[in-house]
């Protein structure tokens, strides 16, 4: 084993997890599962039987606690806390009952929990587990692994990925590009690193850098980061000291000493961080920075710069004694980070779904630019490149030459596909972007204005916060995923007008929640224009087109109408959607809010609903679509802040929305 893992720190209840493979041997797999003697029943939200056995030690209990906590965080949209009870949708308090199986197929591939919540909500934890030499083919489980990925079985691999693939995958970069500062490592360890400016480096040695991709944290991490600021400066320049660097700064160095490289570039190091002008500099040069990097590290299993990358998730180890084969004895190990959600996925699905990395801002510019990407896991490393990504442990990669926005561009520029296609393929980022979090709301569209420059060019149109001026009718229309709203258009409002300004609320870089598009109207026929763009700007910052806005409008012509009579779809529970019945049939339409909302909350008789632009289909037997934007009255005369979109999807609830608008006139307003 790894050394890593623990022995004794099971509870009574966990001891089954050594289990008896002959009494399991006679048992029928249903669902591909072996169930074994392990049941809890418990009551939320404090959990108090699994929070007891995880004070006394289980390591088990303690993970599997965690999990639920986090799953429970994530779906807090579907319950509410009222009478010191936590309660559903259906009013009833929530009671977990709990049991633990072994996943089997050709042999064991985990340990699942299956959990579920007043017989109606089932989450399903998977613990990874992997075996020693002695039990590995007995149990039919993956190789024990090493804990640290610095051992020198798995650098070999790594420098062996990269010597092997960068010329064939995709070449270094001829251009003499360096970042304006980087990080000198020295030549070995006994050498103290510091920062340097790139035009002290000789010709000679301009090769190679190394970049992080990383999750700084919350405000109080970034806070105690590990930086450099204008009063930092001339000391960075001398020495960066070990014991002042942060847990992931400290891997990072050790990483790159370990493949061979000299250079890394951090950005909490590289730019001074204090300093506007070179914020604001360096940042919008960050596609650079990354795309000429010979290799970037992305640490997909660490959640703030405190933590460490460089190490698997922890093991409990469980000791193995065949009662069928006498000689196989040993144990068996228990990754102690489960896996919620679909347990098809493979390791580098959770690895990377899972992981704080993939949901904060920054890192999703740092992945696309980037050439070739080291992703360290809980569970394993991967490689990746432009065309293929390598999992550890097994030999084929993974075709993923169609993967990200980059190889779109390229496809427009070779005339593969049009520019349509390649607006739907920005909505698509913005989508999978739209929900990422960052430290500073402000940063959320520099954090990939590196990307908006290349598309930008390539389409030759305007970028307006987030959106594009020849696609702005569509790029209009995202919506809020409901989780991460606000809770009632009062609370909305107030984040809107009091809220460190971001974007006009008509873009998706206002919402913290925005996270996707209806885009295939345009792919079921034509759209028909139902108002006019009068006007549309943006106020940037830094006179940069694709970085920090202070302020923006749209004036816009078209008919404008109240808010009509709806029909909640739960008025018990919080939405983000509600739905218009026709009167004449069940046909709906949908009205999608950028907050949560119950029935007859105060405001609503404010809204007003802007039609925006219709679909007619090609195929007559389909229905055409109405999208509206859905309004609240701002504080100058006729301005708006946009607070929704509605749409509809049927043959009677597209008329019904006609009706709407039947003795409108049309009216020019500003949404801000």
């Amino acid at each position: 084993m790894s050394g890593s893992e623990e022995k004794d720190t099971l509870c009574e209840r966990c001891r089954c997890l050594s289990f008896d493979d002959l009494a399991l041997g006679g048992q029928e797999a249903k669902r591909r599962l072996v169930r074994l003697d392990w049941k809890l029943e418990d009551s939320l939200p404090n959990m108090p039987r699994l929070s007891h056995s995880s004070r006394l030690g289980c390591v088990f209990c303690q993970a599997l606690l965690r999990s639920l906590e986090e799953v429970l965080a994530r779906n807090a949209r579907y319950y509410d806390i009222y009478d010191g009870k936590l309660h559903d949708m259906y009013d009833g308090r929530l009671i977990s009952i709990a049991y633990l199986s072994l996943l089997v197929d050709k042999g064991i591939e985990g340990l699942l929990i299956e959990t579920t919540f007043n017989q109606n909500w089932d989450i399903q934890s998977l613990f990874p587990i992997e075996a020693d030499s002695n039990c590995e083919k007995w149990l039919g489980v993956t190789p024990a692994r090493v804990n640290s990925y610095l051992d020198p079985i798995i650098i070999g691999t790594i420098r062996r990925y990269l010597d092997q693939w960068t010329p064939r995958c995709h070449p270094e970069i001829s251009s003499p590009f360096m970042p304006t500062r980087v990080i000198d490592i020295g030549h070995d360890a006994s050498v103290v690193p510091r920062l340097v400016h790139s035009s002290s480096i000789r010709q000679s040695e301009k090769t190679k850098y190394a970049a992080l991709s990383y999750c700084w944290g919350d405000e109080k991490d970034a806070e105690t980061q590990f930086k450099t600021q204008k009063a930092s400066l001339e000391e960075r320049c001398t020495s960066l000291p070990n014991e002042l660097m942060t847990s992931t700064t400290k891997d990072a160095i050790a990483i790159t000493r370990a493949i061979g490289l000299r250079y890394i570039w951090i950005d909490a190091l590289c730019i001074v961080q204090d300093d506007n002008d070179d914020w604001s500099h360096e940042s919008s040069r960050m596609n650079l920075v990354y795309r000429h990097a010979f290799v970037t590290f992305c640490s997909l299993n660490s959640n703030s710069c405190h933590e460490g990358f460089l190490n698997r998730v922890p093991a409990v180890e469980v000791p193995v004694q065949s009662t069928v084969n006498k000689a196989t004895r040993g144990s068996y190990s228990i990754r102690l980070q489960p896996r919620t959600g679909n347990r098809d996925w493979t390791d580098y699905d959770w690895d990377y779904l899972s992981s704080k990395w993939s949901q904060r801002c920054w890192t999703y510019q740092e992945q696309e630019m980037s050439t070739r990407l080291l992703l360290f896991g809980s569970l394993r490393f991967y490689f990746r490149c432009d065309k293929y990504l390598w999992t550890e442990g097994y030999e084929d990669p993974l075709d993923i030459s169609t993967w990200g926005i980059l190889s779109q561009v390229t496809r427009f520029k070779e005339s593969h596909i049009t520019s349509r296609e390649l607006y739907q393929c920005w909505d698509e980022l913005t989508t999978n972007y739209g929900t990422r979090s960052v430290t500073f709301d402000k940063d959320r569209l520099p954090a990939i204005a590196g990307l908006a420059r290349i598309v930008g060019e390539a389409l030759q149109d305007q970028y307006l916060a987030g959106l594009w001026k020849g696609h702005l009718f569509v790029g209009l229309v995202w919506r809020s995923i409901d989780a991460m709203s606000s809770r009632s258009l009062r609370t909305h409002l107030q984040n809107i007008r009091q809220r460190n300004y971001v974007a006009p609320s008509w873009s998706w870089a206002a919402c913290p929640a925005a996270g996707g598009w209806i885009i295939t109207d345009l792919q079921l026929g034509r759209m028909i224009k139902e108002a006019t763009i009068v006007d549309v700007g943006v106020d940037t910052e830094f006179k940069d087109p694709y970085g920090r806005i202070s302020g923006g409008f749209l004036r816009i012509l078209g008919k404008l109408a109240a808010m009509p009579t709806y029909l909640a779809s739960n008025s018990s529970s919080w939405d983000d959607h509600w739905y218009h019945y026709t009167e004449s049939s069940d046909e709906t339409s949908w009205t999608y809010t950028d907050w949560l909302h119950k029935d007859k909350e105060a405001g609503l008789d404010l809204l007003a609903v802007m039609l925006l632009y219709r679909t007619e289909p090609d195929d007559e037997t389909e229905p055409r679509i109405l999208r509206a934007l859905l309004l609240h009255p701002a504080d100058g005369m006729k301005q708006y802040y946009r607070v929704g979109t509605i749409a509809s999807y049927c043959r009677g609830s597209d008329k019904e929305m006609v009706n709407w608008f039947e003795d409108s006139q049309e009216d020019t307003i500003c949404i801000i």
